[in-house]
């Protein structure tokens, strides 16, 4: 038995994701926008009502989300974006990565769904992981412990990465 989700079911799981999923027409204007984009970049639903995504989005990576979009109107394939970054309404930047896909809706338009999700902190967590790396190579690594925050770098060090050596909590023991 194949078992359909109401109208009023598909408004609950939107208005209760986490992630921002919104509606938007074949030239990219939004139509709807779930209560999530409040939540994770400060705008209402109104607020995003009739406008393109673009808006916020970084210039670096206006090009990449229009490409992408415009892939999916052309091919109505989905489409996975990398992580790009948006302008939080409070002026902060997040990073996000999206998902959309092309669907006609029962009056015969065609529409696009995208679904949103916050990578912020992961993002942030994989560029610290890059830098720790990148400093390992350096040989200049010291490691961490429990009372220590981020990395730990002295001498040679603190000037590779350009601050006083004073900043520094141990030595580093080359053998």
């Amino acid at each position: 038995m194949r078992r359909t989700c109401s109208s009023s079911c598909y408004r609950a799981i939107t208005e209760s994701a986490h992630e921002i999923i919104s509606e938007c027409d074949d030239e990219g204007r939004v139509l709807y926008v779930s209560p999530a984009m409040a939540t994770l970049l400060g705008y209402t639903p109104n607020q995003s009502a009739g406008t393109t995504p673009v808006t916020i989005v970084d210039p670096d990576g206006v090009e990449q989300i229009v490409g992408q979009f415009l892939e999916t109107v052309k091919t109505g394939k989905p489409t996975f974006r990398a992580p790009f970054r948006c302008r939080h309404r409070d002026g902060t930047w997040r990073w996000l990565e999206s998902q959309t896909i092309a669907y006609q809706r029962s009056d015969g338009e065609r529409r696009f769904l995208t679904v949103t999700r916050d990578v912020t902190d992961r993002h942030n967590l994989e560029e610290q992981f890059q830098q720790a790396q990148r400093l390992e190579g350096l040989g200049v690594l010291a490691g961490t412990d429990s009372q220590a925050s981020g990395l730990r770098l002295t001498g040679v060090a603190s000037q590779v990465v350009e601050y006083p050596e004073e900043l520094f909590a141990i030595g580093i023991y080359l053998d």
